[in-house]
């Protein structure tokens, strides 16, 4: 037989490695403590070559199983000019198990599932265009409730509490809930200005809700406070949708109590945020001198309007004028609120 050392033939460099006794385990035949000799890895033989038995167990697996990944091993073997060395094996590397269709799942799970970075990230831009959204929308709905109050105004035949010969609505002698009215002051019928009056009032409700939601954002370092502004702004527009839904010619005193329900909360809410914008606002504070002067004239006509009741008879003079000027102002404050509460 040809000795390849005999005729002086050498393996590559890249497929010899030395080794030595202590890399095999006792007793391993044909080597000696000293012995160093050149390792030669072969692959086995391949399942479809007939002429070489197999020297590697092959275990089926059922369609549905994964095989572990230490039983899919390439076979290797040492030996020593070309003969295999009994006892001696090298570990080869395991080759990776097929991804079955769970795993490829959870793997796709774990790539979109957001992290704790995007979730802040997404809730703050989320949480920015809510507020710009809400500042339009308050925006928006005072544009409607001007245009259908000057719609209600128009329609309306006339009369007042004090003078039913006046024709047309009195802007001063009239109050916001006359031209909610189905009949007017003057004992004519109101039919499409009290619906657009309502309608009005139902919009303005509209604009209290976000409107409470972006007002403490002027004293955000103020959380307290503008937690209980929030609950009593909010608590105030079930009374005010009764006072829209209930109209003081057609049910009487449960207007008033109406009025009442929606001013104790409502006038609470703006004292507080009054306080809150005076103490955070940055000069000029507009916002907070609009809020106090709203104030002044909602109280003063919340205190005519609950003596009025009290007593009977349509109120001094001054009554409406205090719901107007109250109302102007509080337009003007609530539109400053919305304009400066997205740029903090």
């Amino acid at each position: 037989m040809w000795d390849p050392h005999v005729a002086g033939w050498q393996p590559p460099a890249s497929i010899v490695a030395p080794l030595s006794a202590s890399d095999f385990p006792d007793g391993a035949s044909g080597l000696s403590e000293d012995a160093s000799f050149a390792a030669l890895l072969e692959p086995a033989a391949s399942p479809g070559d007939a002429s070489e038995p197999l020297d590697w167990p092959l275990t089926p697996f059922a369609p549905d199983e994964v095989a572990p990944a230490e039983s899919v091993v390439a076979p290797a073997s040492v030996t020593k000019y070309g003969k295999p060395v009994e006892g001696v094996a090298l570990q080869a590397e395991p080759i990776d198990a097929p991804i079955t269709n769970q795993t490829a799942r959870r793997n796709a799970t774990e790539c979109l599932r957001p992290t704790l970075v995007d979730l802040v990230a997404s809730f703050g831009s989320n949480f920015w265009m809510r507020l710009r959204a809400s500042s339009h929308l308050v925006l928006a709905c005072l544009a409607t409730f001007v245009a259908l109050e000057w719609m209600a105004m128009r329609l309306y035949p006339g009369g007042t509490w004090w003078d039913s010969t006046t024709r047309g609505a009195t802007f001063w002698q009239n109050y916001i809930c006359d031209l909610g009215s189905e009949v007017a002051g003057n004992g004519m019928p109101n039919r499409v200005g009290a619906t657009l009056g309502k309608a009005a009032i139902l919009v303005m409700v509209a604009a209290f809700a976000p409107f409470w939601w972006i007002v403490p954002r002027l004293f955000e370092r103020l959380r307290r406070l503008g937690r209980l502004v929030r609950v009593l702004g909010l608590a105030s527009l079930a009374g005010i949708t009764a006072v829209a839904l209930m109209p003081s010619s057609r049910f009487g005193w449960l207007h008033g109590v109406a009025v009442m329900v929606a001013g104790a909360p409502g006038l609470s809410a703006a004292l507080l945020a009054v306080v809150g914008q005076s103490r955070a606002e940055a000069p000029p504070r507009i916002a907070a001198a609009l809020g106090g002067s709203m104030l002044i004239f909602a109280l003063a006509d919340f205190v005519l309007y609950t003596r009025t009741m009290i007593h009977g008879g349509p109120g001094p003079l001054v009554l409406p004028v205090a719901q107007k000027l109250a109302l102007l102002l509080l337009l003007a404050w609530m539109m400053v609120v919305a304009w400066k509460a997205p740029r903090g």
